[in-house]
């Protein structure tokens, strides 16, 4: 959008509840805003096809809420295309995980900031994969370690997913090493349906406790 009521106010804005208002966050920032995630109380991480004074690229950046400003992400000139889903990758919001279309041919990345530094998938899924959400899960069970993720965690994808020579999975788990089907649906056609994302009772992702998973629903 251009506009949040008359005010010119491209890809994203502020309501003020206390004036009524909208308001455009900082300065210099445009373009399709396609993800928010709060890392801290005062820091928003925007993804995207995003510009910085209209012409610099970027496609992960940063608003300081307190002093209503942008900044660049850590190392985000290193992500290959426009951002579509992220998700938290640590409790502390110090990791984070990003997946999108390259800018040079559609393949899909899927790439993790570990706090300082980016590390990307090895593997490619096709084009033709559709990207709708990224959530970590903690495990009742353990996988062997990789630099990507820890022994209890693993990564959920939702979507339209491909995994070459598996088929079309409407969810799939991404252990550190592999892509595994999780999920299939199915439309009233008859053809393989998608999971936009996934709501759990609790926001707990990262607890390494005892007990059983929250309550989760699917849409």
């Amino acid at each position: 959008f251009d506009k949040a009521g008359a005010l010119g106010c491209e890809g994203l804005c502020i309501y003020n509840s206390n004036s009524g208002q909208w308001f455009q966050p900082g300065n210099g920032l445009s373009g399709e805003v396609l993800g928010l995630m709060w890392s801290s109380k005062s820091t928003l991480v925007v993804a995207g096809d995003l510009k910085a004074n209209s012409t610099e690229k970027r496609y992960l950046a940063t608003y300081d809420a307190k002093q209503q400003t942008w900044s660049a992400f850590p190392g985000a000139e290193s992500i290959p295309g426009p951002v579509q889903v992220m998700t938290a990758g640590s409790r502390d919001g110090n990791q984070v995980w990003v997946a999108g279309k390259s800018a040079k041919d559609g393949s899909v990345f899927l790439m993790k900031y570990d706090g300082s530094q980016w590390l990307t998938v090895n593997g490619t899924l096709p084009a033709s994969t559709i990207l709708r959400s990224l959530q970590v899960f903690s495990l009742t069970k353990s996988h062997a370690s990789t630099q990507l993720l820890g022994e209890n965690q693993a990564l959920m994808m939702t979507g339209s997913i491909v995994i070459p020579n598996v088929g079309i999975a409407s969810a799939a788990i991404f252990n550190g090493t592999h892509y595994l089907p999780y999920a299939l649906t199915t439309n009233s056609g008859n053809v393989p349906g998608t999971i936009a994302r996934i709501f759990t009772q609790k926001d707990d992702f990262f607890s390494t406790g005892g007990g059983s998973m929250p309550l989760g629903f699917v849409v």
